[in-house]
């Protein structure tokens, strides 16, 4: 996740990562970019499967979630068991 950039919500997906990895095949424009990335950062050549994590952030932009606003995606997803961020 980003640390600079610290999401709203944070979702364990890993019981559909699967999915996920396969939906990552998708978008192979974007393949060299993210291997590349975690390639650099562990020193070593990584596959696919490989860069795939098992969370999900959710950033709200606008407006900024607060108490006092939060919705009804907001409240589904904050108290379903796939949040991990409190």
């Amino acid at each position: 996740m980003n640390e600079e950039d610290p999401a709203d919500l944070i979702l364990d997906v890993s019981t559909m990562l699967e999915q996920k990895t396969r939906a990552t095949y998708c978008y192979k424009t974007q393949h060299a970019l993210f291997v590349r990335r975690k390639s650099e950062e562990l020193g070593r050549q990584v596959s696919i499967p490989e860069i795939v994590i098992n969370q999900e952030s959710i950033h709200r932009y606008y407006p900024k979630l607060t108490a006092q606003n939060s919705d009804w995606m907001y409240d589904l997803l904050f108290g379903s068991e796939y949040c991990i961020q409190e």
